[in-house]
């Protein structure tokens, strides 16, 4: 999730307005990650505004846009990866709006080295990916076998 700290009751209302907000922009949100494209610049607050009459708190709606862009793994870096220099941006009716700048792409290329530098997550189950040690980035020292005398 992105750096805010958002409360439980926000993190639910948040998902409820996404669940809402797309069957009406299909655009932006799409059913497929594999869909997915660059979002028009300032697109979330023109949509913040169109949906301004259901009366939608900040911390609601900053909790519905993180869990759209940073709460599927999968779709952050299909997002991110639909980022290249020159692309087109689209509004919420699925018009070009704008293009990715240089600058924009380079960001979301260093975001996508930095995730493939990361440890693994944990899996549902529950265990680590590679071994506990691997995953904490702790260096698996061997067993030295020690002797114990006694008097």
């Amino acid at each position: 999730m992105s750096k805010r700290k958002v409360t439980r009751t926000a993190e639910l209302k948040g998902r409820q307005l996404l669940e809402r907000l797309r069957p009406r922009f299909p655009a932006l949100f799409p059913v497929d990650h594999k869909d997915l494209k660059p979002w028009a610049v300032s697109e979330g607050q023109r949509l913040r505004q169109t949906v301004a009459g259901e009366t939608v708190s900040s911390q609601v709606w900053h909790a519905a846009i993180d869990l759209w862009f940073y709460g599927d793994r999968r779709r952050r870096i299909a997002y991110l990866q639909c980022l290249i220099a020159g692309a087109p941006r689209y509004d919420r009716h699925g018009n070009a709006a704008g293009q990715v700048s240089d600058k924009e792409a380079a960001q979301a290329a260093a975001e996508l080295a930095e995730r493939k530098g990361r440890p693994p997550r944990l899996r549902a189950a529950g265990r680590l990916q590679g071994g506990a040690g691997k995953a904490r980035g702790f260096q698996q020292l061997p067993i030295r076998s020690v002797m114990v005398v006694c008097c």
